[in-house]
């Protein structure tokens, strides 16, 4: 992620849990002068249901430049994302 402060993350369950469980989408913001890491922060939450499906959640508050990454907070899922960040243009 590069410039944005807002992103909508687009996560693709391919193996659905048994049971409900949950995701967390998380930021890592690269320090001033895009040296270093500081700590991740929770940017969004999302249920997964018990189906192979896709989820879109929009997360704001994002630093200009950083990493955003998927936790599963209950296993028994298989998923990926990807991402596509809002710039001021586009609202």
């Amino acid at each position: 992620m590069d410039g944005c402060r807002e992103a909508e993350v687009e996560i693709d369950v391919t193996a659905a849990p048994a049971s409900v469980a949950q995701c967390e989408i998380y930021h890592e913001p690269l320090q001033h002068g895009g040296v270093g890491n500081t700590s991740a922060k929770v940017v969004g939450r999302v249920q997964i249901e018990t189906i192979v499906d896709k989820y879109t959640v929009n997360v704001t508050g994002l630093s200009e430049k950083g990493y955003i990454y998927l936790k599963a907070i209950d296993a028994g899922f298989t998923a990926s994302a990807a991402m596509r960040g809002i710039y001021i243009a586009d609202s």
